[in-house]
């Protein structure tokens, strides 16, 4: 079964090939070593391993056990005493039938692993990140930008007030792209002007509603999209903002959101015709 080499040393191109295949096969570097240097004739304890390859004894000891628990190296006794041998390579099959059924066996626990994963979401679905600073607020506005459909809005300030009219452009172009629809409500306020942004096909994916008639006092903006919820918030000048990523909470406001949405009237722009 096992091989003890005792034929002639190899050619520098035969090294060169084992050590290529041995690689390649899923050795590594320190075992294709060590299977090399035991496939010479002289070669048969850790010692004449470590001055062979030029490795560090320790490391050859403990390279060693490795390969004997794999079936890789093997000792040998005989009249001599005992010493080490290798498998030889076409025995080395067997290794890949282990793996095989290691693989199978794996294979089987994924949808385990699935279960755990989705009850492990499940449990973790709430998460409360917090931003400030005019780099905060971009940063939450184009975090927006990954809304699978939609992204519902209580309003408070124009957009370009906040971050300038060339982020707010480039956001608005970046909804486009995406077609993402945007739904905005303001409460108390007279609807956004018609020059808000030179991007024409924005209107096509943007309707805004109001509620005049209300008691709601809005000092923030609040955005619903995907599992978050976004609420921006302005006091002299500061930004402070928070984004709680929670699938029951955004539901929850979605719902808020749309009874208020059938309750406000369209916002009916100089351009448009009225009815």
């Amino acid at each position: 079964m096992f091989l003890v080499m005792n034929n002639t040393e190899p050619n520098s191109g035969q090294k060169e090939a084992l050590h290529k295949l041995l690689l390649e096969f899923g050795f590594e570097e320190t075992e294709a070593k060590i299977y090399a240097s035991l496939l010479k004739p002289d070669v048969e304890t850790t010692l004449d391993i470590a001055r062979d390859s030029d490795l560090n004894r320790t490391t050859v000891y403990r390279k060693i056990d490795e390969m004997i628990k794999r079936g890789i190296v093997t000792e040998v006794s005989d009249m001599h005493g005992t010493h080490l041998a290798v498998v030889p390579p076409a025995s080395l099959g067997k290794l890949l039938v282990e793996e095989e059924a290691e693989i199978e066996s794996r294979r089987e626990l994924l949808p385990e692993l699935a279960k755990i994963s989705d009850v492990l979401k499940h449990d973790a679905d709430f998460d409360v990140r917090t931003f400030s600073g005019e780099s905060g607020v971009r940063q939450m506005l184009w975090n927006e930008l990954s809304a699978d459909t939609e992204i519902c809005f209580y309003g408070h300030l124009l957009l370009q007030n906040v971050v300038g009219q060339p982020f707010a452009e480039k956001w608005r172009n970046e909804v486009i792209q995406r077609k993402i629809m945007v739904r905005e409500i303001q409460f108390g306020e007279e609807g956004q002007a018609t020059d808000f942004t030179e991007l024409e096909q924005f209107h096509e994916l943007f309707e805004e509603r109001e509620l005049l008639d209300t008691d709601i006092v809005l000092r923030h903006q609040i955005s619903i999209y995907n599992n978050v919820v976004a609420i921006y918030n302005w006091k002299s000048d500061h930004f402070t903002g928070v984004e709680i990523h929670s699938s029951d909470y955004a539901n929850f406001q979605r719902s808020i959101f749309a009874d208020y949405w059938e309750k406000a009237k369209p916002v009916t722009y100089s351009h448009q015709a009225k009815e």
